[in-house]
């Protein structure tokens, strides 16, 4: 279900754009999901309508990212965030 972020790759921030990039998290769903709801270890960090992005404003470390829809299917991933000069 989770597109993006990649399975088994890390993630970079510029050091000197740390708090402004954002890394997309996408997901395909089924037909009748409407919305979905992102998790970032446990916490809503915000939604978006089925096949639109969510653009996250990750910090450096490792991350449960979750996804469930409006139908209550759900998808997670585990994602490394680290920073780059």
């Amino acid at each position: 279900m989770i597109t993006s972020p990649q399975p088994g790759l890390t993630y970079s921030l510029r050091a000197a754009a740390l708090g402004k990039e954002s890394l997309p998290l996408s997901a395909v769903t089924d037909a009748d999901a409407r919305q979905l709801f992102w998790f970032v270890n446990d916490r809503l960090v915000g939604r978006a309508k089925t096949g639109e992005p969510f653009f996250w404003k990750p910090q450096p470390g490792d991350f449960i990212v979750r996804v469930v829809d409006d139908q209550e299917r759900a998808d997670a991933r585990d994602i490394h965030i680290a920073v780059v000069e």
